[in-house]
């Protein structure tokens, strides 16, 4: 009896192309994509029995190492496209990750790993940063990174970046690799990136040198596009001319663009200089104003702490205008709402 003549992974590629096998998918999305999934599969095995006279059965016993990822990928893909079939357990996964159920989480999310979805890889990835529902791993973490970064996913290369800066996680230390991560990832959608370079060269930090002018154009960069905390940064460069010419007109434009996002250290910026009068004669009214819109955010901690230190370490006029603007909160009443319903002078 002839032997069956075993196809080549050249020759049973195309029929996988043909049926809109795409590598980097994503997951199965309820019954339409089970139902696609399976007259597919069931295609390619016709296809295969018309050509080679084996059953896709008897070839994948031959050959199961090399396609068995395939062929289970090809019943998660195959709807209108692989975005759609992302839809349902990729967005159960993100629920479950922000509702902490983090073994729930990375049930979900190890199998899209495994099949090269970028988004899967990254989210896995912090699992293992942090310790969450699997022991921290910083290894395993950077592996994961670089997956989803070679993927170009702006949140791993990112993660990525700052561990090449300091060196940790089994990488060695290097800045240019790190600061080149970073910039991609900013190019990528990452602004917070960009962000955090202003602020490395500001500080000196990771081995990035002190560079006052390289950290205003790294901040500028995010502010342009709208980060909101690259904006009061910004501000604060021009404010004491770090890296930019002092320019108090162009610090409060900044601040306000920060502000305008309920950023609390721009509105506690703009505060102060309109109490001391800054740009010209001190303005109460104004100064009160700006307090008071962080005090709309009392319950967020980072505003909170930031309203308490310049309560505790402003000047006198600091601390009268910040107990003033708090003090409707002791009296259990609501703070003005010319500070929550108008712009602020």
């Amino acid at each position: 009896m002839a032997q069956p003549v075993y196809p080549q992974a050249s020759e049973i590629a195309p029929l996988f192309l043909n049926l809109r096998f795409v590598p980097q998918l994503g997951i199965g999305g309820g019954a339409e994509c089970a139902g696609h999934g399976q007259k597919a599969a069931l295609d390619v095995q016709q296809a295969i029995s018309a050509r080679w006279g084996v059953s896709l059965r008897f070839w994948m016993g031959i050959m199961r190492s090399f396609w068995l990822g395939h062929l289970t990928a090809l019943a998660l893909m195959t709807c209108s496209g692989a975005a759609a079939c992302l839809a349902g357990p990729l967005d159960d996964a993100r629920s479950a990750y922000f509702n902490k159920d983090y073994a729930s989480a990375l049930g979900l999310l190890r199998p899209l790993a495994d099949l090269g979805n970028a988004e899967a890889q990254r989210m896995v990835g912090i699992l293992y940063e942090n310790g969450l529902a699997v022991p921290p791993d910083g290894r395993q973490a950077v592996e994961l990174y670089r997956k989803a970064a070679a993927q170009h996913d702006p949140e791993a290369e990112y993660r990525l970046g700052i561990r090449f800066l300091d060196g940790v996680d089994g990488l060695p230390h290097d800045v240019a690799q790190g600061i080149a991560l970073m910039e991609m990832a900013g190019e990528h959608g990452n602004l917070r990136s960009f962000d955090m370079l202003g602020l490395e060269y500001r500080s000196g930090v990771g081995g990035v040198s002190k560079d006052a002018v390289k950290s205003a154009a790294w901040y500028r960069r995010a502010a342009e596009l709208g980060y909101a905390d690259s904006q009061a940064a910004l501000g604060a460069a021009y404010q004491y001319g770090q890296g930019v010419p002092r320019d108090i007109h162009q610090a409060i434009a900044w601040y306000r663009k920060a502000a305008d996002q309920d950023n609390s250290g721009a509105e506690i910026a703009l505060a102060r200089i309109y109490a001391r009068g800054d740009d010209g004669e001190p303005n109460r009214q104004a100064a009160l104003c700006w307090y008071w819109k962080v005090v709309r955010q009392i319950n967020d901690d980072l505003a909170k702490d930031r309203l308490d230190k310049t309560r505790l370490a402003g000047d006198h006029l600091d601390k009268a205008l910040a107990d003033l603007a708090i003090a409707p909160l002791g009296a259990q009443s609501q703070s003005p709402s010319d500070a929550d319903e108008k712009q602020c002078p």
